[in-house]
């Protein structure tokens, strides 16, 4: 997507936040334009958004949010835009309690009456980062860690209380702050809906959905999530991980065939891929002769890649692999990020962007002391219907220094299947008998 010109900024239609003065929020826009003509960083952009950081004052200290519907079906023009929906839900839920930076004002930009654009103008939070994030560096001490949990569960609980059902319940959509006093946000009001109290179904749904993006945190962490979500009922709690647990399969399942639809279509981030003998599907920020050349033996990049043979697939069997690794690495990458699955006459390949000090299971000497980060792996894909016994050192991968664990076969998971009886002790057997203490 063009990012915005910042005349269109002065051209649109502007509906700020209750309590915002018109003349300071003129005034605001002005300055917004003046930034994003000389230096409107780009934050992030997909096909109709683009996320601008903007410089009001000596540093960074708003979002400009640019929706671009130029392409749109005629009647989604005629339509109220989402910036002007999210604006209102989010004075909606902050008026009923929930913690987030209420956007300045959402703005409109038509030509004869369709839509052509639209903004909206969020403040920043200074010094805040977004869960998703905060996870991904795993710098933060334990303290900080347990604090956050317990925030996170004391949120949701308000969310849901205030009627606030938030499609895209995940990590990302949550920002933390540790520096005095610690608080967390709730942002992205975008794809929310406003009802009365949440009803029991809509909120286990809701925390499920939360809980495949954290599936790699540790049962003492999901306790002291679910202990803030129920007020410290442990006996509610309890109820709260069953409930939870019994939901996932269903939406692992849907997921799954979501992933598998998506990822075999030309997208943005999806392509299929033909090349050199080779046919199948790849991401579009993968290099296509450096999957080829890896493939057919060359080692230039060989360190970047990982590679899981998968033996002679039909296609449809290749896009089920392919769409399970893309849900597998969404889920708290319980897989490596999968660039490409590839078929030739010498069977299929699924090839994965290496992590940082990814070895496969079977060639680590001392797996000893991975034994409590292989429970948890396990234990997870268990419950997204792994076979225990498919579950062997070649098809794993670990980082020796920082105990990740990532499955390297998604063919092994059925999503859907119901977990074996017992399905925590299942998997603390299964990790002894990895780690060789079994």
């Amino acid at each position: 997507m063009a990012a915005p010109r910042a005349g269109d900024l002065a051209a649109a239609r502007w509906v700020p936040r209750e309590g915002v003065d018109p003349a300071a929020l003129a005034a605001l826009l002005e300055r917004a334009a003046a930034a994003l003509a000389t230096e409107g960083a780009v934050r992030k952009a997909s096909r109709r958004k683009t996320l601008h950081a903007i410089a009001l004052g000596d540093g960074v200290d708003h979002l400009l949010k640019a929706n671009d519907y130029r392409d749109a079906p005629l009647l989604r023009r005629l339509r109220r835009s989402r910036s002007a929906r999210e604006l209102a839900r989010a004075s909606a839920a902050a008026a009923r309690g929930v913690p987030t930076p209420v956007p300045v004002a959402a703005g409109e930009l038509r030509r004869r009456g369709l839509l052509e654009r639209c903004f909206l103008l969020v403040p920043l939070v200074p010094g805040a980062v977004d869960l998703e994030r905060l996870r991904a560096e795993r710098a933060h001490a334990p303290r900080e860690r347990r604090a956050c949990e317990r925030a996170l569960g004391a949120l949701a609980r308000r969310m849901h209380d205030a009627g606030v059902f938030q499609e895209d319940f995940a990590p990302n959509n949550f920002l933390w702050r540790a520096d005095p006093p610690p608080r967390l946000w709730a942002i992205d009001f975008e794809r929310v809906r406003l009802r009365a109290p949440l009803s029991r179904a809509a909120r286990t749904l809701l925390l499920a959905r939360l809980e495949r993006r954290l599936a790699d945190a540790s049962g003492a962490a999901r306790m002291r999530f679910l202990l803030a979500y129920a007020d410290e009922d442990r006996a509610a709690a309890r109820r709260w991980w069953l409930e939870v647990e019994a939901r996932a399969p269903r939406l692992a399942r849907r997921d799954r065939r979501r992933w598998q639809r998506t990822a075999t279509h030309p997208s943005r981030r999806f392509a299929p891929m033909e090349r050199a003998g080779w046919r199948g599907w790849a991401r579009r920020d993968a290099d296509p002769a450096a999957l080829a050349g890896v493939l057919d033996g060359e080692r230039v990049g060989e360190a970047a890649f990982l590679v899981r043979w998968l033996g002679r697939l039909s296609r449809r069997r290749a896009a089920r692999a392919w769409g399970l690794a893309q849900m597998l690495w969404q889920r708290g990458g319980a897989s490596p990020k999968p660039l490409a699955l590839l078929r030739s006459s010498r069977g299929a390949a699924l090839v994965f962007e290496r992590p940082s000090g990814c070895q496969r299971l079977d060639t680590l000497a001392d797996r000893r002391r991975l034994e409590p980060q292989l429970a948890i792996a396990l234990d997870r894909l268990l419950r997204l219907g792994a076979r225990p016994e498919a579950l062997t050192a070649d098809r794993l991968g670990a980082a020796a220094q920082g105990g990740r664990i990532w499955l390297l076969d998604p063919l092994v998971v059925s999503p859907g299947r119901r977990p074996p009886v017992e399905v925590h002790r299942r998997a603390r057997e299964c990790a002894a008998r990895l780690a060789g203490t079994g």
